[in-house]
């Protein structure tokens, strides 16, 4: 009997367990819920077959990877397929919000590599590319967590770093199939590590901790990292004409108890696409803990901490939205599955292995699996996603075509 080839794509591996987590005496995390929707689904397994339509190949996850995987056997002629999907939208992690005249992005929003990176050649070719835009055309402030602007030559310090990590092909190229912010660490370590002042320089290390967007994982062989974002919006920018790039360095963890999860943001800035909208990038713990308050807590704080940034009156803001990407029952994470020190102890030295095909008992293959976790070197971009899918299309396709011969 044939069995129709799956193309798992929206599935990463999860560490089992629960934990709660603790910031201070006033901050209780809660543990995300181990259920999960399907829980639920109740029935004959025969009464589903019943019901069933036989196709050729099921897709699992309408992400990049599913997407790729999709296209890949629609553009070498085979239809018989059928994509599944169990949120409301496609793209998985790509996803953009529009209210009104703002529009943000909940996930992926770079691409990195240029030319190298096919995707950027994709948006390229649709004219999706937003134009670069010089560096006087953003207002670039740097400032301790109380607003005190921070010495011109620091300032400079961390411009020269972004000149090499950031916009030199040449300085990039050797970090393509690394981590992003390895470069950073690298450079700072070389050359800027005398830095006199004490407070400013654990500020910067700080700084390009953040930068290096370190995940945070449980444990198990893999698991999937967490990123979150805080999004707030004006009908116009009250901090100036310009966008605004805000860059902290914390000199002290000056903080209260019950806002300890500030301390993640180093940089708040105005997406190219919304110069009227401030986003701040969480990672780690931290994103948990800001995915654990409630929005209106999220909001208070946010304001608190723009005050105390910029030394202004903040109107409030039309538009805010944040991001849960731990506590979706459908992602558990959001950016860059690692491999974690338990797993490399056990042996497990690439994400190769999470690859491998699946056969059944007559040693043909029926689970395939895709995603940017199984991608050896892209593992956390939107590229590696879509090629991995464009990959495992390539094996179904090939396995197809032997069950022909």
């Amino acid at each position: 009997m044939y069995a129709a080839p799956i193309i798992a794509s929206s599935i990463s591996p999860q560490s089992s367990g629960g934990e709660t987590f603790y910031y201070s005496p006033w901050i209780k995390q809660s543990p995300r819920p181990e259920t999960h929707p399907c829980d639920d689904l109740r029935g004959e397994r025969e009464a589903w077959y019943a019901q069933a339509e036989r196709v050729g190949v099921v897709i699992v996850g309408g992400g990049l990877a599913g997407l790729s995987a999709a296209k890949t056997l629609a553009d070498n002629g085979f239809s018989d397929y059928v994509l599944l999907e169990a949120q409301e939208h496609l793209g998985g992690r790509v996803y953009t919000v529009r209210e009104g005249s703002i529009t943000v992005e909940e996930g992926a929003e770079w691409i990195h590599g240029g030319w190298r990176n096919p995707l950027y050649r994709i948006a390229r070719e649709i004219e999706a590319v937003d134009p670069l835009l010089p560096d006087d055309a953003f207002e670039w402030r740097i400032v301790t967590q109380d607003g005190a602007p921070v010495n011109k030559s620091y300032g400079d310090l961390l411009e020269e770093l972004r000149d090499v990590c950031e916009r030199s092909d040449f300085g990039l190229l050797p970090y393509y199939d690394l981590p992003y912010g390895l470069c950073y660490l690298n450079r700072f370590s070389q050359e800027y590590a005398p830095v006199k002042d004490a407070g400013i320089r654990r500020g910067l290390l700080h700084f390009l901790e953040q930068v290096l967007e370190l995940p945070f994982c449980k444990g198990g062989y893999v698991d999937l990292g967490i990123a979150d974002k805080v999004q707030l919006g004006w009908a116009t920018p009250w901090w100036g004409d310009r966008p605004l790039t805000l860059d902290i360095i914390w000199t002290s963890k000056d903080i209260p108890q019950d806002r300890l999860w500030l301390y993640n943001i180093v940089n708040i800035e105005s997406p190219h696409s919304a110069p009227n909208v401030l986003q701040v990038f969480l990672v780690g713990r931290d994103s948990v803990t800001m995915e654990n308050l409630p929005e209106e807590t999220v909001l208070e704080h946010m304001m608190y901490f723009l005050k105390r940034l910029t030394r202004a009156e903040v109107p409030d803001p039309i538009f805010f939205h944040r991001t849960t990407w731990y506590n979706n029952p459908w992602t558990r994470g959001a950016y860059e599955t690692y491999i974690s020190l338990w797993g490399e102890q056990q042996g497990m030295e690439s994400h190769d292995p999470l690859a491998i095909p699946v056969a059944n008992s007559n040693g043909v293959e029926v689970v395939a699996w895709a995603g940017e976790h199984t991608h050896s070197t892209r593992f956390g971009t939107a590229d590696g996603a879509m090629a991995t899918g464009e990959r495992e299309g390539y094996r179904i396709l090939d396995l197809l075509e032997e069950q022909r011969l």
